[in-house]
């Protein structure tokens, strides 16, 4: 009674659960305010993959995993010896459409990306045990709870299916689309920054008028040009006493924000568990 009271008053002091959040986290009293932030809220995967250090380490280690070999191996039960046998279908091929390849690599990119992965079984053997499988994008299966916060029903595009078909594959974090989005969107930002200062350049250059005499338009765009074909002329230029010239203090290291798309690219390196030089 006293917990209630407690969470009452905590709710009456935040505000109503209208005003906050629509699905706070699972077990979260009612009320009580999200923690996502506009910063922390999961990007989006194609948001994520738009940043080429995340398809970068995505890839490496997708293609990774996908391509080590698979081994079938029965340990008895009673002295524990280990013994390669013949591969399954399943194991050969667990798609009857696509290569096995393909299909982990699909399966390891969600994991990543996502936290967890599904595969629909579609076929079994006599005795039960799956024979083919199909995997199912993240974007076309949901998953529903019951108020234990426990799976209680898979849907997949639009259809019911059975909890005993379903293979969940579950990641040891939420994936980075979730607890690397603050980062996602600082290399998205500097990637935008870059480009815009790519697209309207700063002049490394600027012709000053120091007397008292106005330019017109005319003269401005002689002595503009008179000053560029100079500079491409030679190393040593002259100027009379009506005419300054001051330099920009922005190199192209700089303009290109280097530094901090480095940064941000060793934090992309190290949010995925990979070293810096992979994604450089």
């Amino acid at each position: 009674l006293r917990a209630q009271q407690v969470v009452e008053s905590l709710t009456a002091a935040i505000g109503t659960r209208s005003e906050l959040s629509p699905t706070p986290p699972f077990g979260w009293p009612s009320g009580w305010p999200s923690t996502d932030s506009g910063m922390d809220s999961p990007v989006t995967r194609a948001e994520a993959l738009a940043v080429p250090a995340v398809t970068r380490a995505i890839d490496l280690m997708a293609t990774t995993v996908a391509a080590m070999p698979v081994e079938h191996i029965r340990v008895d039960a009673e002295s524990g010896q280990r013994s390669r046998i013949q591969l399954t279908t399943f194991m050969e091929q667990p798609e009857a459409d696509r290569p096995r390849y393909v299909t982990l690599v699909d399966t390891a990119r969600d994991l990543l990306l996502n936290g967890h992965a599904y595969w629909i079984c579609t076929d079994r053997y006599s005795d039960g045990k799956p024979r083919q499988i199909k995997y199912a994008k993240i974007t076309e299966i949901s998953t529903l709870y019951n108020e234990f916060g426990d799976t209680s029903q898979f849907s997949y595009r639009g259809k019911v299916v059975d909890a005993d078909d379903v293979i969940a594959f579950e990641g040891w974090n939420d994936g980075i689309l979730h607890h690397g989005a603050r980062i996602i969107r600082t290399a998205l930002a500097l990637e935008t920054a870059a480009r815009r200062y790519a697209d309207v350049p700063l002049p490394s250059l600027i012709v000053k008028n120091t007397s008292n005499y106005e330019l017109s338009q005319s003269e401005v765009t002689e002595l503009l040009e008179g000053v560029k074909r100079a500079r491409q002329a030679s190393a040593v230029g002259y100027i009379n006493s009506g005419v300054d010239l001051d330099t920009m203090g922005w190199s192209s290291e700089q303009l290109q924000l280097v530094e901090g798309r480095v940064f941000t690219n060793a934090a992309i390196a190290n949010l995925c568990g990979i070293p810096a030089h992979f994604v450089a």
